[in-house]
């Protein structure tokens, strides 16, 4: 990511997207000026331009939805198998392990391999969604 102010940074891909989201959410936290972090918001600065067409049609799905976690994959675990310290995409029941603590479970299946992504966790109505590389997947708690 660019050491740009978040304010005039472009992100070329999804990668940087999702670490703009990250650091969203950091800020929130930090300065506390609010419990949530509506996306619609966040994601306004990045649609504003024509390059991202294909994002702003991904992204049009999570109208509505409030990010209520960031951080890093930091492994996962199939049922009745041992933890993964990796990220192989989703698969049915597949629990996702967050910075170690934090846990969503996989509704969905995708197949990507990365070491330690960076993850954001967004949540309407009781639906949640896991954004992780150019994916965006559904979950549960």
């Amino acid at each position: 990511m660019s050491d740009q102010p978040f304010s005039t940074f472009v992100p070329t891909n999804y990668r940087e997207y999702a670490d703009i989201l990250s650091q969203s959410l950091k800020h929130t936290c930090v300065y506390g000026n609010m419990k949530k972090t509506n996306v619609a918001a966040t994601l306004f600065a990045l649609l504003a331009t024509n390059s991202y067409a294909d994002l702003a049609s991904d992204m049009g799905r999570l109208t509505g939805y409030t990010i209520i976690h960031s951080g890093t994959i930091t492994g996962y675990q199939d049922r009745g198998k041992k933890r993964q310290d990796s990220y192989e995409g989703c698969d049915y029941g597949r629990v996702i392990i967050i910075d170690d603590s934090y846990t969503v479970t996989c509704a969905t299946y995708t197949y990507s391999y990365a070491y330690r992504p960076t993850v954001t966790i967004l949540s309407r109505n009781g639906s949640l969604k896991m954004v992780v590389a150019n994916d965006i997947l559904d979950v549960s708690k």
